[in-house]
């Protein structure tokens, strides 16, 4: 269990998170530091949106490698070991063909127009609150809040200077 506070405007990490995928940059680091967070490859995420009110939403993701990145592992974990290099380039695509088609979702090629919206709408519905504009407005946002909330902390502070003050004045005029 690792914890960590990352800002909204930390945009990498979240498309990331968005997309449902683990991110390369981090993946190194978290298999050698944290191993025990992985689960047959994939980690998940427990997201806590504090912008919006006082206690957080909790979401939780499922982090899962991208076809790329187990391409890459498996020609690293065939390359890697010298005993290993005899592997022929037969079995290494057969090997990465089954990578292929066990991780990519199914292929339709159903011609059918039912077919075809229903896969559209599952996908616009997933994909629905993942847009640009979106993202860009909740960062304003968020740093209009971040500003008020640095003003509120700096008008109570202020407002303990003059309390402290006041107090200080009385007592010394009694």
């Amino acid at each position: 269990f690792q914890e960590s506070v990352q800002p909204y405007s930390q945009n990498l990490l979240l498309d990331y998170i968005n997309k449902e995928e683990l991110p390369p940059m981090f993946l190194d680091y978290w298999e050698t530091t944290f191993p025990q967070i992985f689960y047959t490859g994939c980690v998940l995420v427990e997201v806590k949106d504090a912008r919006i009110c006082d206690p957080p939403i909790v979401s939780h993701v499922l982090l899962k490698p991208t076809t790329q990145s187990l391409i890459n592992d498996v020609t690293a974990l065939l390359l890697g070991d010298a005993s290993s290099s005899s592997c022929s380039s037969d079995l290494r695509l057969a090997l990465e063909g089954s990578i292929v088609n066990n991780v990519q979702p199914p292929l339709s090629l159903n011609p059918s127009n039912e077919e075809g919206r229903r896969r559209c709408n599952r996908y616009h519905l997933r994909k629905a609150m993942l847009t640009r504009a979106l993202s860009n407005k909740t960062s304003f946002y968020n740093e209009a809040r971040s500003y008020h909330e640095m003003k509120m902390q700096e008008m109570r502070r202020k407002g303990k200077q003059y309390l402290f003050e006041f107090i200080s004045k009385k007592k010394f005029n009694s």
